[in-house]
């Protein structure tokens, strides 16, 4: 798989083989938009800083002890989301995959916002045989190309000893 450059939620983060380095230049642009190189660092809602793996690892934790289906899938949404995290439009929310009811909604905590996600798919997905990158594009989660770049985050741990 090429590595590349895709938007979501206004966040910019780098697909492919490796997570985005922090000197990389992220910025934003339309959702789910992919070139070969992000756009000028301008907009508010861009990837800042060094990626905080242990801020990674603790999210990861919380969404699979949250018994959230298909944890992996769901991490990688979450990473494309926020840029892994370092978005402060989306992080200064809490919003961790960026929902929006007109506006972009806000959660007094990260595990509100993944404590919403599993009541959102328990509501929503209820074919558990169901491919979910499948669902997620028969809903219409994002653009209709929002499976494909949420595939490309590298994200390979399973839950395991989280639960």
């Amino acid at each position: 798989m090429a590595a590349g450059w895709l938007c979501a939620a206004g966040v910019w983060a780098q697909t492919g083989d490796t997570a985005p380095r922090p000197e990389q230049p992220q910025a934003a642009a339309s959702p789910s938009t992919q070139a070969s190189a992000p756009p000028a660092l301008s907009d508010v809602k861009q990837a800042r800083g060094p990626i905080d793996r242990k801020m990674v690892q603790r999210i990861f934790e919380q969404i699979c002890r949250a018994g959230i289906k298909h944890p992996k899938i769901v991490m990688q949404q979450a990473i494309l989301e926020t840029g892994w995290f370092r978005s402060p439009f989306l992080m200064t929310r809490h919003n961790l995959f960026g929902f929006r009811k007109v506006r972009y909604l806000e959660f007094k905590t990260p595990e509100e916002s993944i404590r919403f996600y599993k009541n959102w798919q328990d509501k929503n997905y209820l074919n558990p045989d169901q491919n979910y990158f499948e669902f997620l594009s028969e809903i219409k989660y994002g653009s209709p190309d929002y499976p494909q770049h949420v595939a490309r985050i590298n994200w390979n741990q399973d839950c395991g000893a989280h639960k």
